[in-house]
């Protein structure tokens, strides 16, 4: 009887799994973890919750992107014009091993990009 499973990919069940944490329910987290860059596309995510909230000024929602790169600098302009702050968090990268403690502080994890293979971070989220 096998308890743990290793995904072809390199995913490690036993580290990215549910962990028993205490999440904020009052807050619906969204998170994304990728490099900014065209082809992740986070100007899509950042104009899709600019018209949830269009339409609902109030709701909780918190959007956390995870990373570095090319165009981080204008998407968080993009946020700043459209006075989208409050519903934006970029925080840093950070090392591996403190991914999963971030995923389970996430409502949903969302990576809008054009083209991705199937990479590890949908199996680790």
């Amino acid at each position: 009887n096998i308890n743990t499973y290793v995904l072809y990919n390199g995913v490690d069940t036993t580290v990215f799994r549910k962990l028993p944490t205490q999440t904020d329910h009052s807050v619906f987290k969204i998170g994304c973890i990728a490099n900014f860059n065209d082809l992740k596309d986070h100007i899509t995510l950042i104009k899709a919750v600019e018209q949830v909230v269009k339409h609902q000024s109030d709701i909780p929602l918190l959007v956390s992107f995870v990373g570095s790169g090319p165009t981080l600098v204008s998407c968080s302009e993009y946020i700043s014009k459209h006075q989208l702050n409050r519903y934006f968090e970029f925080v840093c990268e950070m090392p591996h091993e403190s991914l999963p403690e971030y995923f389970n502080t996430l409502d949903l994890f969302v990576l809008p990009s054009y083209f991705e293979g199937f990479g590890c971070v949908y199996t680790e989220a």
